[in-house]
């Protein structure tokens, strides 16, 4: 048997592609089998995130649109979010909203400014290995075993041309697919936050 050859526990490192036809899954840590895959993204019967009411979410400051991910009827929009802080005078909370949504399922997930970061790195080493490897049939992940806290968002990747799915979803979300979208948007996205929010 062929040995196979990978990097683990560096994020930043290019995942090296498999000399066998069988099917994979990368992490930013390392090669999981893809069983692991296919049992966290058709975990589709897990009950939605709540969303708040408007009447009891603070104060909004400002906000502004950061992007849009469509396919077909499902959707993923991105605004970053200004409001006060209720538990401290005179102080703000900066965060990104994203509102997801399909035919069956909506949801809605607050990312926190310090996670910000965090994503923009995950959906930038995604977008790194489509660029490397995209004749691939490999998923590409960026959720990590050892990530603590765990972050809101995890985005998965698998390269097959044009017919490329991006994938979408965390803890308590359905899984989403944007087919055709490549994982720079995500980052771009996130990029866009960061910018926006610092110059409030």
């Amino acid at each position: 048997m062929t040995r196979q050859k990978f990097r683990a526990n560096n994020c930043c490192a290019h995942p090296m592609p498999l000399s066998t036809p069988q099917k994979q899954r990368w992490t930013r840590e390392g090669l999981r089998p893809l069983y692991s895959v296919l049992a966290v993204w058709t975990g589709l019967a897990q009950s939605p995130v709540p969303v708040r009411p408007q009447s009891e979410m603070t104060p909004l400051i400002r906000s502004q649109a950061l992007g849009l991910l469509e396919n077909g009827q499902t959707r993923a929009t991105f605004t970053a979010l200004v409001t006060t802080n209720p538990m401290h005078a005179g102080r703000q909370l900066r965060e990104v909203r994203v509102d997801l949504a399909t035919p069956a399922w909506k949801g809605v997930v607050n990312v926190k400014e310090a996670e910000i970061p965090v994503l923009k790195k995950h959906a930038e080493w995604l977008a790194k290995a489509a660029k490397h490897y995209p004749k691939s049939t490999d998923f590409f992940s960026s959720r990590g075993e050892r990530d603590d806290p765990a972050p809101p968002l995890y985005f998965e990747y698998r390269g097959l041309g044009k017919d490329a799915i991006l994938y979408l979803g965390g803890a308590g979300l359905h899984s989403l697919q944007f087919a055709g979208v490549p994982p720079s948007e995500i980052a771009a996205i996130f990029a866009r936050a960061m910018k926006v929010l610092k110059l409030h």
